[in-house]
């Protein structure tokens, strides 16, 4: 981010922050950015943040405030909302609620097992596996979105960024579908894209149109030279 402000500032440009993820289709907001802009002018000291930055590194909205902190404290909540915007079909209730609920008591259980390791280190094995678990739950669904949007990233980093700071992956996913949301963004329930199947399917339907309509014509031709051969003998 401040590479940009470098750069507006060399180059005398105006790229904002959206403008340059959706260049190299990246996520458009940072798991970096959001609430974390927040430190930029903490520490400019009352100084004021020059143009160019604030159009990079902007001053978190309310709205992003907000859903960092609910993701912060009852991570369940954006993660059901974001797999009910992602996964909407009838039939995919019951298996979003199943894995928001693991997804919870995962969250919960590595904080109890760390807790409990004040009086025993023999938990310690248990909480990190609940730890790494809890980050691989959300990696799915981040993986996903990623996947859709066709968006610049790797498994490895999903895990990453999804077991340690949770509560900005959960932020930034819901701003990605809230600023795509004129777009369908549906998954199939195995995460397949079902507006390409679709396309696909109906352009191979079109093809079998007009491999019936050739076929067709072809049968046509065919007799009408059998009735001229006919008519002429």
């Amino acid at each position: 981010m401040l590479v940009l402000a470098e750069q507006n500032n060399r180059d005398g440009t105006d790229i904002t922050l959206k403008e340059a993820y959706l260049k190299h289709k990246t996520f458009q907001m940072p798991v970096f950015g959001g609430v974390f802009n927040i430190f930029e002018y903490i520490f400019s000291m009352g100084l004021p943040v020059p143009e160019a930055r604030q159009k990079v590194m902007p001053f978190p909205s309310g709205a992003v405030t907000r859903n960092f902190f609910v993701a912060l404290l009852v991570l369940f909540v954006p993660y059901y909302q974001l797999l009910g915007t992602v996964y909407p079909k009838p039939r995919s209730k019951s298996s979003n609620m199943i894995l928001t609920v693991t997804y919870a008591m995962f969250h919960l259980l590595w904080i109890s097992l760390f807790i409990s390791m004040t009086v025993s280190r023999g938990f310690q094995a248990i909480a990190w596996t609940a730890f790494v678990s809890n980050g691989c739950i959300l990696t799915h669904l981040r993986s996903s979105i990623r996947e859709r949007y066709r968006i610049e990233g790797n498994l490895f980093h999903d895990l990453l960024m999804s077991t340690f700071v949770w509560a900005q992956v959960l932020s930034q996913l819901s701003v990605e579908l809230s600023m795509c949301d004129g777009e369908n963004h549906h998954l199939d329930d195995d995460g397949e894209d079902h507006d390409n199947k679709n396309k696909t399917n109906r352009n191979i339907d079109n093809e079998d149109d007009d491999n019936n309509a050739d076929d067709g014509m072809a049968r046509t031709s065919k007799d009408e030279l059998s009735l001229k051969k006919t008519t002429t003998n």
